[in-house]
């Protein structure tokens, strides 16, 4: 069981990341994601791309919860949460500090939030 952030209000399930370049492995950062079932897509903080020399491949419009539409730029990478990892991953740039695991992820992996506990286990599929 892994334990939720507490730094938000409410607590919130948080995991670590590894964020690799497709194209040169070795370059990797660790970034803390926060779980995010309503989320299409994985959001990586905008200083990665410069750390990991992401190049875009491609732009895409995004709706915020409000309904805001915006262009962001597609990249590739691949995730690496504890001993699993996903191959060429899509994801945007956004903000700072901590990223968000989306759907296009998580659906691959079995979620258990206990809220009550404030821990969830998540577990390949």
């Amino acid at each position: 069981m892994i334990p939720y952030d507490n730094s938000f209000s409410p607590p919130a399930p948080v995991i670590q990341a590894t964020i690799q370049n497709i194209n040169a492995p070795s370059q990797r950062v660790v970034v803390p994601m926060q779980i995010d079932t309503g989320a299409d897509l994985c959001i990586i903080p905008e200083s990665i791309v410069s750390v990991l020399n992401l190049e875009p491949e491609d732009a895409t419009p995004i709706a915020d919860y409000r309904g805001d539409v915006q262009s962001f730029h597609i990249f590739y990478v691949h995730l690496r949460i504890e001993q699993w990892t996903t191959r060429n991953v899509r994801v945007i740039a956004h903000g700072e500090g901590i990223g968000i695991l989306g759907r296009n992820v998580l659906n691959q992996f079995n979620l258990n939030l206990r809220g009550k506990e404030q821990t969830f286990d998540l577990v390949l599929a």
